[in-house]
């Protein structure tokens, strides 16, 4: 007896042209190896697609999800990067190609810390330091003179920006060598101005060093999938795992026929099979 059955079909496009919008879903993967940042990223990068980044709290509950005793430290993909130096007052976006700065030769150099914020040096070189430390500041009053206000009194960075914005308006800002030089002129010792790096990101992130070796996480780019159904009648035994392979070859071939060759197929199973059968109406 021919029977009418429904059968699934899941497509995972790869470099056909599609106007979809939903974003590669990432694989994560633990790795329980011991190794240093770079060489984490180096094997992800051979294995899978490189180590794991997270753009969402979902994301972060997954990968959290994974790690297999709990309070383990493990490596994913976030590192040093300058864009993420902010100002307190102004346009926040530090860009080191555009803006004004005069970093010392070896700084910024806590490279895998970014709870950091800069300092200037009483010979106008700019240093990051942690921002707990505690150090003499520079405030910056736009009400009238004196623009710089140096203030002796050793504060964290954090106090300090409290103290600048209740006392006057906020901490210094710097935007060109005439600024630079003018502030510098004020200090005997590092003082603090109002460039920092303190990212805000979902999940339990730690600072570590980069050298340290921690088991890690990477992430594969699964892309966009496309779930199609097909009916059709037929009398061959589609339990049988060898008609199944030959139904998804000819599907193949017919694809490729109709210019879609990096298309990749795949049966959904649901409750243990791939076919169901479809009753018919007033049966």
């Amino acid at each position: 007896m021919m029977k009418t059955l429904l059968l699934c079909v899941t497509l995972s496009v790869f470099s056909v042209p599609s106007t979809r919008t939903e974003p590669f879903f990432r694989e994560y993967h633990y790795v329980k190896a011991l190794k240093t940042w770079e060489e984490a990223q180096q094997a992800c990068r051979e294995l899978h697609s490189d180590l794991a980044t997270v753009d969402s709290p979902a994301e972060s509950a997954r990968l959290l999800g994974e790690v297999q005793e709990p309070g383990e430290l493990a490596w994913i993909g976030l590192y040093d990067n300058m864009t993420k130096w902010k100002w307190t007052m102004g346009r926040p976006e530090f860009d080191r190609n555009i803006d004004y700065h005069c970093w010392q030769d070896d700084n910024p150099k806590y490279k895998c810390l970014n709870d950091t914020c800069a300092t200037v040096r009483y010979n106008g070189l700019w240093r990051d330091e942690i921002c707990n430390t505690e150090r003499p500041f520079v405030c910056y009053n736009e009400q009238g003179p004196p623009k710089f206000i140096y203030v002796t009194t050793f504060m964290t960075w954090d106090d300090a920006k409290n103290y600048c914005r209740s006392m006057y308006t906020d901490l210094a800002r710097v935007n060109s060598e005439a600024e630079n030089t003018e502030l510098y002129n004020l200090l005997p010792r590092n003082a603090w101005i109002g460039l920092y790096r303190r990212p805000g990101l979902p999940g339990l992130w730690f600072n570590v060093n980069c050298e340290e070796k921690h088991n890690f996480f990477c992430e594969r780019l699964i892309p966009p999938r496309s779930r199609v159904k097909l009916r059709f009648r037929s009398g061959a035994d589609l339990t049988d795992p060898q008609i199944q392979l030959q139904i998804l070859e000819q599907l193949q071939a017919e694809l490729q026929t109709n210019s879609l060759t990096d298309v990749r197929l795949r049966w959904i199973t649901r409750d243990g099979q791939v076919f169901h059968e479809e009753k018919e109406e007033g049966k």
